[in-house]
């Protein structure tokens, strides 16, 4: 909620995103080790966000309003990213809530619309597909999510995202892990002994 000033807004965000790389630029952090360090913080903020919607069905978040908002607020922390050299690890680390943000914008009223629902949210499983699309909240003038659309959108999921997902050996599950799955890789090179 942007109009309350007890809750953090999306330039505190950015105001704090910034700090740290001022912080990591000021004491010449080695490139790799920044890098790293965001590929972290885009994680969080993928997870947190994520988590949110796929677990709280009362919310109300699961709706083409909120998920507008939320696509819109990312696109800051997006355009901060490639300012600062970081968009590959934003696009990577960000991608299950820009997709799920997608999901609650776009199309999903008919059977035509099941392909390109697969095609564009490729990253999420059948599980996150389901609780986005079955905890959907409509708004007044707009049609409800048929179930054989979902049920058809999930089949497909557990075809392709649920198998790749199993053979890389990780499961499918909900929700999104709080630890990225990436070891943390010491550079052998690029520090400055003087600092």
């Amino acid at each position: 909620d942007e109009q309350n000033p007890q809750r953090p807004k999306i330039d505190d965000v950015l105001h704090t995103l910034t700090g740290a790389m001022s912080l990591l630029r000021r004491c010449r952090v080695n490139a790799a080790l920044t890098i790293q360090l965001f590929s972290q913080l885009f994680h969080f903020i993928n997870m947190w966000l994520f988590n949110k919607l796929v677990t709280e069905a009362d919310s109300g978040l699961c709706s083409h309003y909120w998920g507008a908002i939320l696509r819109q607020q990312l696109s800051h922390i997006e355009a901060w990213a490639e300012k600062q050299g970081l968009e590959l690890a934003a696009d990577c680390h960000l991608s299950r809530i820009v997709q799920a943000t997608t999901l609650l914008t776009m199309d999903k009223y008919s059977m035509q619309d099941v392909q390109n629902i697969n095609n564009t949210c490729f990253k999420l499983n059948s599980l996150q597909l389901n609780a986005l699309l079955s905890n959907y909240h409509c708004a007044p003038d707009e049609p409800y999510i048929p179930p054989e659309l979902i049920d058809h959108v999930v089949a497909v999921a557990e075809n392709t995202a649920d198998e790749l997902a199993r053979s890389d050996g990780r499961e499918v599950q909900l929700e999104e892990d709080p630890d990225l799955q990436l070891p943390f890789l010491l550079p052998e090179d690029g520090y400055s002994c003087d600092v």
